[in-house]
């Protein structure tokens, strides 16, 4: 957990606007805030045809398109080069952050 801290530490203060504080919900809020921000992906993945919304249940399905694309983003060899690439970028990123060798798997 110490390193996740860590990452995210470095992350924000490489990644963020100099002199802009984080912005963090209320006290009290954080699970509301949390929730908002769900709603919030799950609109932009359902405006993308990914999923749709289920009227009777009020719950969020895929589509045959989505499903079909999150299936074959999956699948051999698509699913291999994109594991590669995101797994090289991380390393290209902890890297940069100035994290040892050691500790990028």
């Amino acid at each position: 957990m110490g390193l996740l801290c860590e990452i995210h530490r470095r992350r924000r203060a490489a990644l963020a606007p100099p002199g802009v504080p984080p912005v963090l919900p209320p006290a009290g809020h954080e699970i509301t805030a949390q929730a908002n921000e769900d709603a919030g992906d799950l609109a932009r993945v359902a405006a993308a045809g990914y999923y749709t919304l289920d009227p009777t249940g009020g719950q969020y399905l895929p589509t045959w398109k989505g499903a079909y694309l999150m299936t074959w983003k999956l699948m051999f060899p698509v699913g291999m080069i994109r594991w590669a690439r995101k797994r090289r970028r991380a390393r290209r990123e902890l890297r940069n952050l100035g994290f040892p060798d050691s500790v990028i798997p």
